[in-house]
């Protein structure tokens, strides 16, 4: 779809070309299975310092170093399984489904699978805005070890109760007096 409305879309390896491209309109991280290196992560701040802009997805087990990326944001990614016994692609609780009325943007209700949640950081970065994207119903929860051949139950002391966020849209301003060189 992105090339057929002329955008140019190709693969990026900061290992061989540490540097994002200045015409990049918008880096996708894709559900990386190995950290990144400490050079990729300060490219990619780099990028999304300036300016730049990414869409970032994780899948359980994600590696450490997506914290390092969204931390400064104002979001964690947390490392689990959401888990949705009212609202999922049956007979999966563990692929949720969010529901047209729950969404910021009035998107079709969608499924998502391998989901993780996302949470705000406790002190609000006055230059960051969050706005919440995508929320799973009031009984979901984050299973911290899931495993599917067991069914799952929520546990108050290792599981993260629900709603959950699925998605943020983050975007930063400019400190007073500061340009952004993007």
């Amino acid at each position: 779809a992105l090339q057929f409305d002329l955008y140019a879309v190709g693969t990026l390896n900061l290992t061989t070309t540490p540097v994002i491209p200045t015409d990049c309109a918008a880096l996708i991280i894709a559900s990386p299975q190995t950290d990144l290196s400490s050079t990729e992560v300060g490219i990619i701040s780099g990028y999304l310092n300036a300016g730049g802009q990414a869409l970032i997805l994780a899948d359980p087990n994600f590696p450490p170093s997506l914290n390092q990326l969204v931390n400064p944001w104002g979001v964690t990614l947390e490392n689990g399984t959401v888990i949705d016994p009212s609202s999922n692609l049956a007979p999966r609780v563990d692929i949720p489904i969010v529901a047209q009325a729950q969404d910021s943007f009035n998107l079709p209700s969608t499924y998502f699978p391998d989901a993780i949640a996302i949470t705000p950081a406790q002190s609000a970065n006055a230059n960051v805005g969050l706005r919440q994207l995508l929320m799973t119903s009031n009984s979901s929860w984050l299973e911290r070890n899931f495993d599917p051949s067991v069914a799952p139950t929520f546990d108050a002391n290792k599981d993260l109760k629900g709603p959950l966020n699925l998605g943020y849209l983050i975007a930063a301003t400019a400190p007073e007096g500061a340009t952004q060189t993007r």
